[in-house]
């Protein structure tokens, strides 16, 4: 999935996504326009903007929008 794609479908949620990525469980919950509950295995964040959540290195060290191509079982 390209990360703009990605990007859009989380911006425009209502609830979270899971996936997985790199054997770990993982996820975006948009709760607000400005606060985005991330997780990944045990380790999570909180991030305020859209922008944050796809550039913040923080699945495993990488951010989102460089991982879209390479995570799997999405569920939204």
């Amino acid at each position: 999935m390209s990360a703009d794609k990605l990007r859009e479908r989380i911006d425009s949620m209502v609830s979270h996504v899971i996936f997985s990525y790199q054997g770990q469980d993982c996820g975006v919950d948009p709760l607000s326009r400005d606060r985005f509950d991330m997780w990944c295995g045990d380790k999570t964040a909180t991030v305020d903007s859209i922008d944050a959540v796809m550039n913040t290195p923080f699945f495993l060290g990488l951010p989102l929008k460089d991982i879209s191509q390479d995570i799997t079982d999405i569920d939204w």
